[in-house]
């Protein structure tokens, strides 16, 4: 289990605090930002080399739609890390999409599959 440095009282305060202001509050999208790099740091996203794309879209996401709908009331911390995980899942997938596709257009430029996916060959 991660030690999370935010403190969950002091959420809720930025929370509210944006919210009287109609905006996203500067302190408040850092808030985001730690909590995003916090969970990338899960065994299920450590490994890939764009996490720190998944990380920049998933604090945009909660810095642009998720902040006005958080209840500070209502458990936000949860609110915010499934709203982190689920753009972390969506990123992955369409990177996996594109990957694939990728793929299929190197194969029918006839192009040699990329290293990962080549088994090795016996020369005689």
């Amino acid at each position: 289990m991660l030690n999370w440095p935010l403190p969950k009282p002091e959420l809720r305060r930025a929370i509210i605090e944006s919210q009287a202001q109609g905006a996203c509050t500067h302190e408040l999208a850092l808030m985001f930002l730690l909590m995003a790099q916090m969970y990338a740091r899960k065994p299920s996203f450590n490994r890939y080399s764009f996490a720190e794309d998944f990380i920049a879209e998933a604090t945009a996401h909660l810095a642009t739609k998720v902040w006005s709908k958080l209840n500070p009331e209502h458990q936000p911390f949860s609110y915010c890390t499934t709203a982190i995980h689920n753009c972390f899942v969506a990123f992955i997938l369409k990177e996996q999409k594109q990957q694939r596709v990728l793929d299929v257009l190197g194969q029918a430029a006839g192009l040699p599959e990329r290293g990962w996916k080549t088994e090795p060959t016996c020369q005689e």
